[in-house]
């Protein structure tokens, strides 16, 4: 097992650690939903970090709800991604990957092991679905301020995907400020999680269309994330009649094939 703070109580248990070391599939169940939006390429810019460039000015958004979760005791948490295609170049060649922009869960655990271990950018909010008759609706919530609204409906099976991607995997910048000096860091690198971390078997796959909404809030209303929030809803604002992917899938791993990229 790993450490983690506080460490002088031992070894810390999480998905990587104790029994779950070698626990590359558990046999979690999903809720997966996933969507493109086409944006402006010069509205992104301003985030990508050095090292990377933007492939497209595709941004895709995808939402969990995740149950059955071995390291959780068969509990679960929820999840929303928000990527856009990039190529890293490194001294080992050049990878095609998603850069993860941001990342929000509602468990505390798994943002902690995540960002420590995996150098994830994990964030807090609350993540909810609500089925009302024919329309599936998601939200995003942060200190009471909702911040993302997914209006989904008209879902029909399908076996082929209309959000199709080559990437290899996710690429993450990893940062930790040095204390005493918080314009410093401790830790400053690139992360990588292959695609073959993401061990899923879909039971059942159905398309649909969508409303999206990202909506930007004051400092009053979010005061640790309304920079984040704010540039996002720039970005994704508002689209109609988008098309949306809804996966049932069962299993998923530790992701412990994450490594870092120089």
């Amino acid at each position: 097992m790993g450490l983690r703070m506080p460490t002088y109580f031992g070894a810390a248990p999480g998905p990587r650690s104790g029994s779950n070391v070698n626990c590359l599939l558990d046999e979690r169940n999903i809720v997966k939903f996933k969507l493109n939006l086409i944006i402006k390429e010069n509205d992104i810019y301003n985030v990508i970090p050095n090292g990377l460039k933007l492939m497209n000015n595709v941004l895709s958004m995808s939402i969990f709800f995740m149950y059955d979760i071995r390291w959780l005791q068969n509990k679960g948490y929820n999840m929303i991604t928000i990527t856009v295609p990039v190529k890293f170049e490194g001294k080992d060649g050049f990878l095609i990957s998603n850069f993860l922009i941001c990342c929000w869960e509602n468990h505390c655990d798994p943002i902690l092991t995540g960002r420590e271990e995996l150098g994830w950018c994990k964030l807090y909010a609350e993540i909810y679905s609500d089925v009302r008759k024919d329309h599936i609706y998601l939200t995003a919530i942060c200190e009471s301020f909702k911040f993302i609204e997914i209006q989904a409906y008209g879902f029909q099976t399908s076996t082929s995907s209309c959000c199709n991607a080559q990437a290899e995997g996710i690429i993450n910048l990893k940062y930790f400020p040095k204390t005493g000096s918080y314009t410093d860091y401790d830790a400053k690198y690139y992360t990588f999680t292959p695609q073959t971390c993401f061990k899923t078997n879909t039971i059942q796959q159905r398309i649909g269309l969508c409303h999206v909404k990202c909506l930007a809030p004051s400092q009053l209303h979010t005061p640790t994330q309304h920079h984040i929030i704010s540039f996002l809803s720039k970005i994704i604002n508002e689209h109609e009649n988008v098309k949306i992917e809804m996966h049932n899938c069962k299993g998923g791993g530790n992701l412990s094939e994450t490594r870092i990229v120089v």
